[in-house]
């Protein structure tokens, strides 16, 4: 095939185009109806010719661009090495992120499978969702398998390699952009995977050390005249962050910032013997960070957290029944990012945070903010939807069969080699948490089609999942070998929490459904009477069923040290 010279360009938005060739170290051309490629060229397939769905909101473009980072991670799924099975893994993919995480789109911004194509994910030019605050400056590129345990292809390696080249020449990469892999930047995750990780090690730009985004905090005594009236200072480090709102109008200029964190503060002076100051450590508007009682000093603590020893940050504004704007969000990501890469050797911090504790008071009824793994999630508790379902009870118990979440059927059952099994293994999802039934069905029906599409499994992999209404949803159900943990499918009942409890536990409801649903399995002979409760981590290389959770099983009759 000849390659159009580099000083050529075609507006691709206006051809009929299914896949574009890529020359490494040349400008970005398109190529119609190719069949060969080079041995100097990729191939990219866009999203229509992977049959992509339309993402659900319009893609956020990158704040920074050219990005100063190539972030690299795996897919955690089965390795494609055909262009018809790479396209199907995409696709259920994407669906996966969609459905059962609540992302807009497919979080990478390309994927590479080992046919060694290139797939078209967010692209280039826009903000992808794979890694916590570095979507907005960086490009993920996913290896379309798992590779803890083994190499990906060469034919990947190399498309990966041309690809970042491409994006250097093209201006989508800064010329000394730093690699990094998924692990570096994201707590919890393996990704991509010991084999890969060690080969991106070894090539250009990888960097073991990473720059923190600097944070600029307005010092206190720059927009307030008055000391604090005393300060308490916490143990350190702090262990939990309340964040709340000021319950006052929303700000968009310094000036008007500084009258209402003025206003706040002086209403708070006719509490000055029970507050002692303004309650916050810090104040984030729509452009800025405001330091008021700052790093290491006792905030007003609303519910007596752990003795104090928390940071809160308050947000400009009333966010009752309004999002706050994206600005706000980031800079609060950016302050605890920094507090946590680097505030120890600089500033009194956290080292961690355990909790983030959501003033539903000062948020008020209508929405209730989560932030975890710093990324806002809101769900709205009047939003729920009603719809028509079938249970069938278990002692007050509420379970939705199959059939009413929608299953589709599995390619076979095989029943457990050991009957009653004498393993119950918890574990959780990993994907977005949901509150009430529709979001549950929609989410467990995404978590089989991954299962079965991407996994290549029989069926959805649990026996059981629970949602934080409380209601279990059937998986595989009772008496079928699940596919949940390697060597211990044949003599257990897997039974996962919807949702990603690694910072925060379910919900109080769904804690008790397990246990009932446990104690039902046993007096019904589906559970052996002296059963050992595992966590999934302790059966795998992985960290479900998230440290929350784990350390709350850890407490429940039977639970076993075995490993």
């Amino acid at each position: 095939m000849k390659l159009l010279p580099s000083r050529c360009f075609f507006i691709i938005g206006l051809l009929s185009i299914d896949f574009i060739y890529v020359k490494a170290g040349e400008d970005i051309i398109a190529a119609n109806n190719f069949t060969t490629k080079s041995k100097d060229s990729i191939r990219i397939i866009s999203r229509s010719e992977w049959g992509a769905q339309p993402a659900r909101e319009p893609p956020r473009p990158m704040k920074v661009q050219p990005a100063p980072y190539a972030i690299i991670g795996h897919t955690a799924t089965q390795s494609c090495y055909n262009e018809a099975k790479c396209k199907m893994n995409v696709r259920v993919i994407q669906t996966f992120h969609i459905e059962a995480k609540g992302w807009a789109d497919v979080g990478y911004n390309f994927l590479v499978g080992g046919d060694g194509n290139i797939y078209e994910g967010r692209g280039w030019d826009m903000a992808g969702a794979h890694t916590h605050n570095y979507n907005n400056r960086s490009i993920g590129i996913a290896f379309v398998g798992d590779f803890i345990f083994k190499n990906p292809t060469k034919e990947q390696v190399e498309s990966v390699k041309k690809l970042l080249d491409i994006g250097v020449k093209n201006n989508k990469l800064t010329q000394n952009y730093k690699l990094i892999g998924q692990r570096q930047v994201q707590p919890h995750t393996s990704s991509p995977g010991d084999k890969l990780f060690n080969i991106i090690k070894s090539w250009d730009h990888w960097t073991n050390n990473r720059s923190v985004e600097i944070v600029t905090v307005i010092p206190r005594q720059k927009w307030i005249s008055h000391p604090a009236v005393k300060q308490v200072l916490i143990t350190q480090p702090a262990s939990y962050i309340i964040i709340s709102h000021t319950d006052t109008d929303t700000c968009y200029t310094q000036d008007q910032c500084y009258n209402q964190i003025l206003e706040h503060t002086l209403m708070s002076e006719s509490y000055k013997s029970r507050f002692n100051d303004l309650g916050y450590n810090f104040l984030i508007g729509n452009n800025q960070i405001y330091e008021h009682r700052g790093w290491g000093v006792q905030p007003h603590n609303y519910y007596n957290y752990k003795d104090n020893n928390c940071i809160s940050i308050a947000l400009i504004g009333n966010f009752s029944e309004i999002r706050p704007v994206d600005s706000q969000l980031e800079n609060l990501q950016k302050l605890i990012q920094y507090g946590i890469e680097k505030g120890q050797d600089v500033m009194p911090i956290w080292e961690k945070v355990l909790v983030l504790c959501v003033l539903t008071i000062s948020f008020g009824s209508l929405y209730v903010v989560i932030f975890t793994k710093f990324d806002f999630k809101k769900t709205a508790n009047n939003d729920i939807d009603i719809d028509t379902h079938e249970f069938w009870t278990i002692q007050n118990l509420s379970v939705v069969s199959r059939k009413n979440w929608g299953a589709r059927p599995p390619i076979s059952r095989v029943a457990l080699k050991t009957a009653p099994p004498r393993y119950v293994i918890i574990s959780h999802t990993a994907t977005s948490a949901c509150f009430h039934e529709a979001k549950c069905k929609q989410i467990v029906h995404g978590i089989q089609n991954f299962h079965m599409d991407v996994n290549g499994w029989l069926d959805i992999g649990y026996n059981f999942l629970v949602g934080n209404d409380g209601i279990i949803y059937e998986g595989r159900g009772w008496d079928i070998e699940g596919g949940h943990s390697r060597n211990f499918n044949t003599n257990s009942i897997g039974i996962s929490f919807i949702g990603n409890f690694r910072q925060n536990n379910p919900t109080k409801v769904a804690l008790e459904a397990v246990n009932k649903l446990l104690e039902y399995g046993v007096e019904a002979g589906k559970i052996d009477k002296n059963y050992r409760l595992l966590g999934h981590r302790q059966c795998s290389s992985i960290d479900s069923s998230g440290d929350a959770l784990f350390n709350t099983i850890k407490t429940w009759d039977h639970w076993s040290l075995e490993t």
